[in-house]
């Protein structure tokens, strides 16, 4: 929901041109032009081509937004299974307790992230015992000297990574070409227990590979290191043809590398979080075709805008100047100078805004405080606080992305105001707990946030000011919780 809009406003010139004025004008343009039309032509083709480039990296950095959304997501959900402890003792389990026992609990831990998450593959591989397990229960035991397609398990093994993405057949969903993340399971000595993760079918990336292709005229491709193409919207491509590309020693993660060729521009970048290369090539750099511009048009269009240019200049760039410190201004005025969010002032305008358009029943509140703020203060120091702040507002903004709006309201205190269904809700609370586990903002200083969750359409007896109360008290609730849990002093 868009809940601030900015209305331009056109001053009209104070000064009224006489008809012979205008007539006079017209005349001299038009003949000067007339004999300028050539060099319109030529001056429009320059641009034409220096923008092209421009245009083509816009293409290719929307492209690259679009496939690291789609693997975000998996990639956090299988960071979560290697982090958490049931499956953890489950793999120190797997040989020694009751193989039943250990696969019937296995298969239904993997079963809840099934339906949790709606992945068609999820699995966890015990090293010691080598059991691989689905939602289904123990699928089979890896060989990878005997079964080429558990060599995927060796590969991990010898990568030293983390994760690592891997496109291979899934077995369980009748051989279907997928994309594994990889996962690494590390019990609490360090100790390397196994491989956990989850499947995406390829034909679900291809969909998106496809919509891109279609609509921008692009071609795509994700590739190794050694060129050979992971995903593809041909899937007769995939893992069996080679993309040459002599540069690629030279292709970071920083932006991507541009190379021009003869009708068409090609741009190469290095997605750190995939470990792959991402290859665009715009097969229409050109984007405007000076040719089928007719003289006629340019003729009327630059008098046209000399016309206007003339009459309104000086009223235009008085106007544009007064509204960009308008905006500007604006902007100042309800950021938060630390974390960047929205401060107190937008929070309370967009309230009014909300309650004007009758739009509260469809939002969710969550008010959000930072636990331990003054302990980091006081033991620390306030840089320390600092950071923490600066690293809770992060791990909201991200959660809650495009969903709603983040405000900082007050020094450790943050609400963030959503339109989302009960199901994206879960999925933004649990990517916020994910994300403050990993986070440290300092050193030594823990980064936990207390939350107070509202669906305001739960709550249509309640005025919007008693919903945000509710909000509050939930979460001074759960900061109590947590202290009672932790057993730490509140300071």
């Amino acid at each position: 929901m868009n809940m601030t809009s900015f209305k331009s406003r056109e001053k009209k010139t104070e000064k009224e041109w006489t008809s012979a004025e205008v007539i006079a004008l017209f005349v001299i343009m038009t003949i000067c032009m007339s004999a300028s039309i050539l060099s319109c032509v030529v001056s429009i083709r320059r641009i034409s081509t220096e923008n092209s480039r421009s245009d083509s990296m816009i293409l290719a950095h929307m492209v690259e937004n679009g496939i690291e959304s789609e693997f975000i997501r998996p990639i956090v959900v299988a960071e979560t299974m290697s982090n958490d402890y049931s499956l953890k003792e489950y793999m120190k389990k797997s040989g020694n307790a009751s193989p039943q026992v250990v696969e019937t609990r296995v298969a239904s831990y993997l079963n809840s992230i099934k339906d949790g998450f709606g992945y068609q593959m999820v699995y966890a591989v015990c090293d010691r015992s080598r059991a691989y397990y689905t939602y289904d229960g123990l699928c089979k035991l890896i060989d990878v000297e005997n079964d080429p397609n558990d060599i995927w398990y060796q590969h991990f093994l010898d990568s030293n990574r983390s994760y690592m993405l891997e496109v291979d057949t899934d077995e369980t969903n009748q051989w279907a070409l997928s994309v594994f993340v990889n996962q690494e399971i590390i019990g609490e000595n360090r100790e390397f227990l196994g491989v956990c993760g989850v499947g995406i079918e390829m034909k679900e990336l291809q969909m998106r590979l496809k919509w891109y292709e279609i609509k921008y005229n692009l071609k795509i491709d994700l590739i190794d290191k050694n060129g050979l193409i992971q995903v593809d919207s041909d899937t007769a491509r995939i893992q069996k043809e080679y993309i040459e590309l002599p540069y690629l020693s030279q292709v970071g993660a920083e932006d991507f590398y541009y190379e021009s060729s003869s009708g068409s521009g090609r741009m190469t970048k290095y997605l750190k979080d995939l470990g792959w290369y991402l290859v665009v090539e715009d097969l229409n750099p050109e984007k405007i075709n000076v040719f089928e511009i007719t003289i006629m048009s340019i003729i009327i269009f630059v008098i046209g805008l000399l016309l206007v240019g003339i009459v309104f200049a000086a009223s235009f760039m008085r106007e544009r100047r007064t509204s960009e410190e308008l905006v500007e201004r604006k902007k100042i005025s309800i950021t938060d100078a630390m974390t960047g969010l929205l401060n107190r002032r937008a929070y309370e305008e967009d309230c009014v805004q909300l309650l004007e358009m009758g739009a509260v029943d469809h939002m969710t509140i969550i008010m959000m405080d930072v636990n331990g703020l003054k302990t980091a203060n006081d033991t620390y120091g306030h840089q320390a606080g600092d950071e923490l702040i600066i690293g809770a507002a992060k791990c909201i903004q991200t959660a809650i992305g495009e969903y709603g709006k983040v405000y900082r309201t007050g020094g450790d205190e943050f609400v963030a105001l959503l339109e989302c269904s009960r199901e994206k809700l879960a999925d933004i609370l649990q990517m916020l707990d994910d994300l403050t586990a990993r986070s440290k903002a300092h050193s030594q200083s823990e980064l936990v946030i207390s939350k107070g969750v509202v669906v305001c359409a739960e709550h249509g007896a309640l005025t919007f000011e008693e919903m945000k109360e509710l909000a509050d008290r939930r979460m001074y609730a759960d900061k109590d919780r947590y202290y009672r849990y932790t057993g730490k002093k509140r300071r």
